[in-house]
C-alpha cells in the first residue's frame, strides 16, 4: 500500500458575510485522540492493519494540484451528491458531484468527478459562497420547460440535472447545469441568503432554505423550473440545510437571538427541526417543529454576529430524521412518530469530549444494517456510527412539539439561461490506510497523516458524505485541503441502494370494442427493492364505452423484462368504486416505438361475475394511438 504525505496551505478562507465566518472556530485544531494498535498519530498511513483493528483506506485525488497548481487560491470542495447510474451524463458512470467554492480565483461552481477512471470535470460559475448541491433523479420533473418560449434550443428540466445555489449572490439562487451540457440557468428570486436545496425528484420543484441575515426574512422557496412560479413560507428561525422526504421537506433551523449592545437577551426562535408540508390543503396547518433541548445545538445564540459551521439532516430508511450538533459535538436522531430525540455523543476518561464538530451525515440501510456517515471539522475523521451498537450507550429525551398554518408567499421569477465552458482533467489517486479509533458503535478514521514535512499541514476539512452508494464504500469532501475522497472499510455494513426503476405514462389507444373511441390511460410508478416505502405510485384507466373508470390503490407485485422493454405491475383497485384486481402489462415507447399497454381487470373474488357493473371482467391491449409510457432507472 503506497503512503502519501500532502503539502498545502494552512489558510482558511476569510467570509465576506457574517454567518459564515468560520476562521476562529476552524483555524483551532484539538489536540487528536491516539490511534488504537499503532502507537503514531491518527491518520498515520499503515501498511497492514493490526491484529484487532478496524481500518479503512482512503483513495484521495488532488484537485487543486491539477486545476490550479500553487500558489493559486485553495479550492474548496463543500457538499457532494453520489451519481452512481451515471444520469448526470457529464463523465460517465459512476459519478460524483460536488459544489465547489474558489473553483476559479473567486468563483463558485460545480466538480463532477468518476473515481473509477479519474476523470475530472469543472464548471467555474460565479462568486459569491456555494454550498449546497443536489441532483433530480427521476424522469418525472417537469412536464414542460420554460425555455418553451425564451430559449427552444434547450433542453426540458429532467432527470440528471444538478442544482445549487450561492448565498451572497442572488442571481444565482438557484442555478442549475441540465444533464449532460454546458448549458445553465438561473433565477433571483430575492434570496440573498441562500442555503441547502433539494429537489423533489417525483414534481420536479426545487426547494431551498434563505437564512435571512439580511434585509430578508427567514424563509424555505418553492421553484416550480416548469412554470417559473415560486412560494415563500415564513419561518421565523433561521433554516439552513434541507432534505426531502415523499411531500414533506425537512430542515434544521437555527435559533435566532435578541441582542442588547452585543449581549444576548433572549432567544426569540429556539434552535429546531422543522417539517414543511407544501402540499397541505388551504387552513389546515402545514409547519410542523420540534424543539431542541439545548439552543445553540447548531449554531451560537447570535449567529449573525458570532462563528458558525455547517450542520447537516438527512431521513432514513426506517423514517426517522438524523441531524449533526456542530455546536454541541452530538449526532441527534429525531422518531417524528413519537417525537423522541436519541443523542450519541463520545468521550475520553476525562470528560473530554472526542466528537468534534459533526458536518454532513448520511444514512444507509435498515434494521441492524442501518448506520450513519458524518464527517467532523475540525476533528477531521470520517465517522461510521452502527445504529445497533452505538444506541446503547446514547441518551433520549422527549422533544416538545408544536404545528402551525404559515400561509405561503406567491410570485414569479424570471429564469435566465447561459453557457458555461468547462476545465478536465485526469487525477490520478493517492491511497492511505488507516486504523480506526473508539470502536464502541462509532467508528472514527482520521484524514491521512504522513506526517507532514515541516511548515506543512495533513489533509483536514471533511465537509461533504454521501451514504453508501458501493459495497462498503462512501465519498466525500477535504474543504479545508482541496480534496475529494473514496473511503472503504469493512466497518461499513450498510447496503448500497439497488436500482430503483420508475414508470411514468399518459396516452390513448383504441378502446376494446373498437367503435372508434378511445380510452384513456396514466401512471406513475416507482419501486426500490431496499425500500418498501417506494413501491408507490398510481395508475388509472377509463374507457367511457365500456364502462370503465380504473383507480389503483394497491401494488402487489412487479417485474421487468429488459429483452422486451416491459414491465408488470399487479395489484388491487377500483372500478367505478368497486374492488377489482388488476394486472397491467406496458411497453415503453422511447425503446419500442409506439410504445403498447395491455390492462386486465378482474374481480378478486368472483361470485357473481360481475366487475363493478361490467360483466365477464375487462381487457384491453394495443399500441398507443397517442402519448408515452417511459421507463427509466433511477437511484
Amino acid at each position: 500500500m503506497k503512503t502519501i504525505s500532502f503539502s498545502f496551505s494552512l489558510s482558511r478562507r476569510t467570509s465576506v458575510f457574517s454567518i459564515l465566518a468560520l476562521v476562529c472556530s476552524l483555524m483551532w485544531r484539538p489536540q487528536p485522540v491516539e490511534a488504537q494498535a499503532t502507537g503514531g498519530p491518527p491518520g498515520t498511513c499503515i501498511s497492514n492493519c493490526p491484529d484487532g483493528a478496524t481500518c479503512g483506506t482512503y483513495t484521495i485525488w488532488d484537485i487543486k494540484a491539477q486545476f490550479d497548481p500553487p500558489p493559486g487560491p485553495a479550492f474548496n470542495p463543500q457538499s457532494i451528491t453520489d451519481d452512481v447510474a451515471g444520469i448526470t451524463n457529464q463523465v460517465g458512470a459512476p459519478a460524483m458531484v460536488t459544489a465547489m467554492e474558489k473553483t476559479c480565483d473567486s468563483a463558485n461552481g460545480l466538480l463532477y468527478w468518476n473515481p473509477d477512471t479519474n476523470d475530472f470535470k469543472k464548471f467555474c460559475v460565479a462568486s459569491g459562497f456555494q454550498f449546497p448541491v443536489d441532483l433530480n433523479r427521476s424522469r418525472n420533473s417537469s412536464g414542460a420547460s420554460s425555455y418553451a418560449w425564451s430559449n427552444p434550443n434547450q433542453p426540458n428540466f429532467g432527470s440528471g440535472d444538478v442544482w445549487t445555489t450561492v448565498n451572497s449572490n442572488p442571481d444565482y439562487a438557484p442555478y442549475m447545469n441540465f444533464q449532460g451540457s454546458n448549458d445553465f440557468t438561473r433565477w433571483n428570486v430575492g434570496a440573498d441568503s441562500a442555503m441547502g436545496i433539494r429537489v423533489n425528484s417525483a414534481t420536479g420543484k426545487v426547494y431551498f432554505a434563505n437564512y435571512g441575515d439580511r434585509s430578508e426574512p427567514a424563509e424555505i422557496i418553492e421553484l416550480d423550473p416548469a412554470t417559473n412560479k415560486i412560494r415563500k413560507w415564513r419561518t421565523g428561525n433561521r433554516p439552513y440545510q434541507l432534505w426531502i422526504d415523499g411531500n414533506y421537506v425537512w430542515g434544521m433551523a437555527v435559533g435566532t437571538a435578541v441582542t442588547s449592545s452585543g449581549t444576548v437577551t433572549n432567544l426569540s426562535n429556539p434552535d429546531q427541526i422543522f417539517r414543511l408540508d407544501p402540499t397541505a390543503s388551504s387552513g389546515t396547518k402545514n409547519l410542523t417543529r420540534w424543539n431542541l433541548r439545548v439552543n445553540g445545538s447548531f449554531q451560537p445564540f447570535d449567529p449573525v454576529g458570532g462563528t458558525t459551521n455547517p450542520n447537516y439532516i438527512t431521513v432514513d430508511l426506517e423514517g426517522q430524521v438524523w441531524f449533526t450538533e456542530t455546536q454541541t459535538n452530538k449526532i441527534g436522531r429525531l422518531d417524528p412518530a413519537t417525537n423522541r430525540i436519541t443523542e450519541y455523543e463520545r468521550k475520553d476518561a476525562g470528560g473530554q469530549t472526542i466528537i468534534v464538530g459533526p458536518q454532513n451525515i448520511s444514512s444507509s440501510g435498515i434494521g441492524s444494517s442501518l448506520q450513519a456517515f458524518f464527517t467532523e471539522d475540525p476533528g477531521d475523521t470520517v465517522n461510521v456510527l452502527t445504529n445497533s451498537v452505538a444506541k446503547g450507550s446514547a441518551t433520549s429525551y422527549t422533544a416538545t412539539k408544536t404545528s402551525s398554518l404559515v400561509y405561503p408567499q406567491g410570485s414569479m421569477a424570471t429564469p435566465n439561461s447561459f453557457t458555461v465552458n468547462p476545465s478536465t482533467a485526469n487525477i490520478p489517486p493517492q491511497m492511505c490506510l488507516v486504523p480506526g479509533q473508539d470502536p464502541s458503535g462509532i467508528l472514527r478514521f482520521p484524514t491521512p497523516f504522513d506526517p507532514p514535512p515541516p511548515g506543512s499541514a495533513p489533509t483536514f476539512g471533511p465537509t461533504g458524505i454521501t451514504r453508501a452508494v458501493l459495497p462498503q464504500s462512501v465519498f466525500g469532501s477535504l474543504n479545508g485541503s482541496s480534496h475529494v475522497f473514496k473511503f472503504s472499510s469493512s466497518a461499513i455494513i450498510a447496503p448500497p441502494p439497488s436500482r430503483c426503476r420508475e414508470e411514468d405514462g399518459d396516452w390513448h389507444q383504441d378502446n376494446a370494442k373498437r367503435d372508434g373511441g378511445k380510452a384513456h390511460g396514466r401512471m406513475h410508478h416507482k419501486e426500490c427493492d431496499d425500500d418498501p416505502k417506494q413501491m408507490a405510485g398510481e395508475h388509472e384507466y377509463q374507457d367511457s364505452s365500456s364502462g370503465v373508470d380504473f383507480h389503483s390503490t394497491q401494488y402487489t407485485g412487479v417485474s421487468h423484462d429488459d429483452l422486451t422493454h416491459t414491465v408488470t405491475v399487479t395489484g388491487l383497485g377500483t372500478n367505478n368504486g368497486s374492488p377489482v384486481a388488476f394486472t397491467i402489462i406496458a411497453v415503453d415507447s422511447s425503446l419500442v416505438p409506439p410504445g403498447a399497454f395491455t390492462i386486465i381487470l378482474t374481480d378478486p373474488s368472483p361470485v357473481l361475475g360481475v366487475l363493478g357493473g361490467v360483466v365477464g371482467g375487462y381487457t384491453n391491449s394495443g399500441s398507443l394511438s397517442d402519448g408515452s409510457i417511459l421507463s427509466n432507472t433511477v437511484q
